[in-house]
């Protein structure tokens, strides 16, 4: 059999006892003591085979060249294989503390996650697919179904499942999967509850033999025969140039020389291939001397050392497997020698290697979830003692909702989305006939509650999604479903949504370390075999919000206002539509108004993901950085950065070393800092140039070879014989190695010694120098590519781009490194910093630009051009490009950024601007970094007055206009004639990380105690909100809108923090004016102005002051004079209430603040006329 694919969306490991596919490691054991050997992993991939099918497959997983430091020739390594991988972390401790044999031992490739090194081993990418060659079914497969077109093509062989390439969607059911495939063991029933349940030995997977291993360091064979250029190293890489190539020969795009790529695209970005680099760093002269002494102290006139003979090879070295043949060590061929068995005829022409194109794989299907529950008053939902009501459902999939909704009517609207509901109808189906007649969805009924939660888990085995989704799935969504099956029923409803049957691993997790973290980063809802994404948490890390309700999501992101309607609204239009006298009390228009809001959410939770792209992003990101989909979201940058070197280290039998924590605690401190100058603070009319190094660092490491694989050690300290530090550990030259390399050496500003790409190309180098070269070919295809494509290629280049630039980290992590190295991290940042100091000598030195450099940070110059049109400056602009790329080696490159004129420079990091990015421009682009108008932790209003006093500086150099808007903005707060929305704060809650709130919420709960003091207001209102309602706990790191009022002389400011709710229903309640002035808008103002020899908090002053009478509620009776006053205004209000609540909608700000004052005059005017009857 052959051709057996699947794309790997999901992937995790158990424990197992062995089965017939596991390899025979003993053979002292007859099969009925099989049982008694040790449990082995097994690695369980979820995904889709090429027809759509859903499944899971077993797998059953059974010299070197050390990558820290420059070594040539193989070096041994005893390589220890597990039962249990999970025991790994206490092996090494064991190692690492002498525990054995009374000697420490150094660890290797022990920090690299289980299933990270099996993807690494097998050539695996996530969402992408995983190709065998013998695959075993087991049984029962599901039925054919009568006229598909997609069956086994008769061409006489009973034995293959597909004999042409046209069958590539071989649909697999009991008619197309020969019986010969099939296992029908009673020790190895079916686990899932998915269509297909396979297993597969590792040595049928193909996708490894599509790896060649390159032999390049046992020697110096790389110096003759170095990888050609256009080799691509990772497959994910070489593919996307297949595909991109593949696209552009269809649409006919061929260049001059046939090639389907222009010359831009093809640019290398490999560094100049020749002996020593001249660097031109300060100091270098004096450090080749030192150079020079060393080679002296280590010269021995009896031994001349050559490039042939250097490498002394161990006798039994040949006997011995590389590391990259070692991962073939249990296949069942290999043990046959060692033990005696009998071969088990495997078909070599089933090992040959596959050389067919991978189709496009397919999208992960989405079902999103939301829950209607009735809550008691102005309670949140508690899954204690409230039911669920109604679940509303959409599902989002690339496959025909034929075959995957066997419901009645599957209907998907125009976005491809189809959508539902599960009804709780206890009395009759009368409701749920009466919402069939209202939508087109799919309608289910329920008569008890349990039924709507079973409902829920068996509508998620039919759909089979591979991610599951709502806005907030914590206190919401699926999170309620499973606190309330668990609560109220004692019913496991996440092993029901598993893909695995009988699976413990899938509820809400609350307690333990992983579900502290779970909680405060991704989602605690887990469930084996599927994703879970927590949309409102997705946003916060890829939009900047003040916060991040569904309401402020959709207006920023889809440009859409939608209503927000409080439990107790939405419980109340449950009721009136569910009681007996529905139709006379207008319940069909509430049951309406229900199912549109509902519907609306369950759609946009849908539709936030597909505009923000952030599956696909996360989709093509696991594609290139070879990780699995939950990693890219949940792990960090270093973890992304090694799985792409180990796909280059291994093929090239590379080791890489396994540091303890201890270890990366004693490298030595960071010494280098990157040039971040202190800008001359000013306001300047004259063009500012903004010149960009494109990708400084991977530059720089592309450039120099700076690389733990061509690490020679520092020049300070060198003797022969002498050791020193490299990172955590103690780096050993191989003695007369610096005379032999001393033509090929590169002194990096730090004192550091690295070998040149003539003797050897670095890892890092090679890594870079692809990623960059794809990248501009990716690039190069947005350009004329459809709007779908453009997608696609975007995610990719972005992908791209992010590993890029989070490389030099991987070295430089000081504290949760996985192999830092902190010399090679100061090499990068110290040629970077002397890189730009070279760039500022050479403009301040040019005579015809009279150029001074203002700014400059990390890889930017800000360049001020005294005297120079708009038009000249852009010319300048790039001859400095030309010049400085010219004075760098190759692929370093700068690149012009932009134009700002005029602009404010405040300090580091700190500016604004009229940016130009082209002679034609018209109308500038006004950009702020750092500054409080792209700031989060002011007020709205804050940030609009401080851009409308730039713009008009900007726009007039006109302090007088800018004093004029200034004292009006002032004046409108003292009267009070702003929007309450403008001055509303919202900052992150994270409660239990307080100093003082240590035991989390519970010490709120405790009665007439006072609030801890250090606890910032929003987590004040929240603990206050949360003695009322335990439910009403804000999720970690959401952002709490609050207000400060006015109140009385010398009260605290934590007591005049209050929620927004609270100054809308109140009609005496107002701004604290003098607090937003003086401490909110005069100081980001006055930053600005200081720079003109301006002052707001001057201007303020001398305006004159409104004092407001305020008004009292006749409920609020306060023993003050003003609760004695009276009014003489009224105001009538008519029409239907509006029962909206979003604080995300201007209109109900205002809204809500007339209707308070509305009610006060009302009463007082009842009062007053109450009083005019009596007299």
């Amino acid at each position: 059999m052959d051709g057996f694919r699947v794309q790997i969306n999901a992937i995790d490991h158990y424990q197992a006892p062995p089965s017939p596919y596991t390899p025979v490691l003993r053979n002292d054991v007859s099969a009925s003591q099989a049982y008694q050997l040790p449990h082995v992993p097994v690695i369980r991939i979820f995904g889709a085979t090429t027809a759509g099918q859903k499944f899971v497959a077993r797998i059953t997983l059974v010299k070197g060249v050390p990558f820290y430091g420059f070594h040539v020739g193989y070096s041994f390594f005893l390589k220890i294989y597990m039962f249990n991988p999970n025991i790994m972390n206490r092996l090494v401790d064991v190692l690492q503390n002498g525990a054995i044999m009374q000697t420490r031992f150094q660890p290797y490739e022990a920090h690299i996650q289980y299933l990270s090194q099996f993807m690494i081993d097998y050539n695996l990418f996530g969402c992408d697919w995983l190709d065998a060659d013998k695959t075993h079914f087991r049984a029962p497969l599901p039925e054919a179904c009568e006229g598909d077109a997609r069956q086994l093509p008769d061409d006489g062989n009973k034995n293959r499942l597909r004999g042409s390439e046209s069958s590539l969607s071989l649909l697999y059911n009991d008619s197309t999967v020969p019986a010969c495939f099939v296992t029908d063991d009673s020790t190895l029933p079916r686990s899932s509850y998915c269509t297909l349940e396979v297993d597969i030995t590792v040595c049928d997977i193909t996708n490894r033999r599509s790896l060649t291993e390159r032999c390049l360091h046992h020697d110096f064979i790389e110096r003759l025969y170095p990888v050609p250029e256009s080799v691509k190293l990772v497959p994910s890489m070489a593919g996307l140039w297949r595909s991109e190539e593949q696209r552009r020969r269809a649409l006919g795009l061929l260049a001059s020389n046939s090639s389907p790529f222009p010359p831009d695209v093809l640019v290398s970005m490999s560094p100049d291939k020749k002996g020593t680099i001249e660097t031109g760093f300060m100091g270098e002269e004096e450090q080749r001397k030192q150079v020079a002494q060393l080679i002296k102290a280590e010269y021995d006139p009896d031994i001349t050392p050559s490039f042939e003979t250097f490498v002394k090879h161990h006798p039994r070295a040949n006997t011995v497997r590389t590391v990259m043949e070692s991962v073939e060590d249990l296949y069942p061929d290999n043990l046959q020698a060692v033990l005696g068995l009998a071969p088990q005829g495997v078909d070599d022409a089933s090992r040959q290697r596959s050389t067919g194109l991978k189709p496009e794989t397919r999208s992960m299907s989405i079902l999103a979830i939301e829950v209607h529950v009735n809550t008691r008053g102005k309670l949140m939902p508690n899954p204690e003692h409230d039911s669920v009501q109604f679940v509303f459902w959409s599902l989002q999939t690339d496959q025909s909702y034929d075959d995957v909704v066997d419901l009645e009517d599957p209907t998907p609207d125009q976005a491809g989305i189809v959508s539902g509901v599960i009804v709780l109808s206890e009395e009759s189906t009368e409701l749920a006939q009466r919402i069939k007649k209202q939508t087109k969805w799919v309608v289910q009924a329920e008569d008890t509650e349990l039924e709507v939660l079973t409902a829920v888990a068996a509508m998620v085995r039919r759909f089979d999604p591979d991610i599951l989704t709502g806005f907030e799935v914590h206190s919401g969504s699926w999170g309620f479903l499973l606190e309330r099956a668990a609560t109220k029923y004692e019913y496991d409803l996440g092993e029901d949504l598993s893909r695995m049957r009988g699976d413990p691993a899938s509820r809400l997790h609350k307690d333990g370390n992983g579900a502290r973290w779970a909680f405060t980063k991704t989602s605690t809802v887990k469930v084996t075999g599927r994703h879970t994404i927590n949309i409102w948490r997705a946003m916060r890390g890829e939009m900047s919000l003040s916060q991040y309700t569904m309401e402020n999501v959709a207006w920023h992101l889809l440009g859409r206002r939608i209503p927000h309607y409080s439990h107790a609204v939405l419980t109340a239009w449950h009721k009136a539509s569910s009681s007996a006298d529905a139709c006379a009390g207008g319940g069909h228009r509430a049951m309406a108004r229900l199912l549109r809001y509902y519907q609306l959410r369950t759609r946009l939770d849908l539709e936030i993901l597909e505009a923000n792209e952030l599956v696909a992003r996360t989709r093509e990101q696991a594609r290139l950085l070879g990780v699995d989909f939950f990693s890219v979201i949940s792990r960090g940058s270093q973890f992304k950065v090694e799985s792409m070197m180990g796909r280059i280290a291994k093929p090239e039998n590379y080791v890489f070393v396994s540091p303890s924590r201890k270890q990366v605690g004693g490298q030595n401190a960071l010494e280098c800092l990157p040039l971040v100058m202190e800008p001359q603070s000013a306001l300047y009319t004259d063009p500012v140039v903004v010149l960009d190094f494109q990708s400084l660092y991977p530059s720089v490491m592309i450039a120099y070879n700076y690389c733990y694989s061509t690490f020679l050690g520092r020049i300070v300290g060198w003797g022969s014989g002498a050791t020193n530090k490299m990172g955590f550990t103690q780096y050993t030259r191989a003695k007369h190695l610096l005379t032999l390399v001393q033509n090929s050496v590169t002194i990096a500003p730090n004192g550091m010694m690295y070998v040149t790409p003539a003797v050897r190309t670095s890892l890092l180098a090679k890594m870079l120098r692809e990623i960059l070269e794809t990248r501009v070919m990716v690039k190069s295809g947005m350009k004329n590519a459809k709007k779908s494509v453009h997608q696609l290629l975007n995610n990719r280049q972005l992908a791209l781009k992010l590993l890029a630039n989070v490389t030099y980290g991987y070295t430089s992590a000081s504290y949760s490194g996985r192999m830092p190295c902190a010399e090679i991290a100061d090499s990068i940042v110290q040629t970077g910093r002397e890189t730009l100091e070279r760039a500022i000598a050479l403009i301040h030195t040019h005579p015809s630009w009279k150029a001074e450099v203002v700014y400059g940070d990390t890889d930017s110059l800000f360049i001020r051009l005294p005297g120079r049109t708009k038009a000249s400056a852009f010319s300048i602009a790039n001859e400095m490009a030309v010049a400085i790329t010219a004075a760098n080696p190759r692929p370093v490159k700068i690149k012009f950024e932009k134009i700002y004129q005029p602009c404010v420079l405040l300090a580091k990091k700190r500016y604004v601007g009229y940016k130009w990015e082209h002679p034609s421009q018209d109308t500038p682009v006004f950009e702020a970094k750092g500054i409080e108008t792209v700031r989060r932790d002011g007020t709205p209003g804050e940030q609009k007055i401080q851009e409308k006093v730039l713009r008009t500086l900007f726009d007039t150099a006109d302090l007088s206009r800018v004093k004029a808007y200034f004292q009006r903005q002032c004046d409108k707060i003292l009267r009070g004639h702003v929007s309450l929305q403008d001055f509303c704060f919202a900052k992150e809650v994270k409660l239990g990380a307080y100093a003082d709130s240590s035991g989390g919420v519970h010490n709120y709960r405790r009665p007439n105690q006072p609030q801890p003091p250090a606890l910032p207001p929003g987590a004040l209102l929240a603990a206050r909100k949360m003695l009322v309602d335990g439910r009403a706990e804000p999720q970690y790191g959401e952002r709490v809108p609050y207000l400060v009022i006015a109140g009385a002389p010398g009260s605290r400011l934590s007591d005049r923090c209050v929620a927004p709710s609270e100054v809308l229903d109140s009609p005496d309640a107002e701004l604290d004016a003098d607090y937003y002035i003086n401490k909110n808008i005069i100081p980001a103002i006055d930053r600005i102005l200081q720079l003109v020899g301006a002052s707001a908090k001057r201007w303020y002053d001398e305006m004159p002051k409104v004092k407001r009478v305020r008004r009292i509620d006749p409920k609020r009776r306060s023993a003050i004079l003003e609760a004695y006053l009276s009014v003489a205004a009224c105001i009538a209000s008519f029409g239907d209430d509006i029962d909206c609540d979003s604080l995300d909608c201007s209109v109900f700000w205002t809204r809500s603040k007339m209707e308070a004052r509305t009610r006060s005059e009302g009463e007082m005017l009842r009062e007053a006329e109450r009083k005019l009857l009596e007299w």
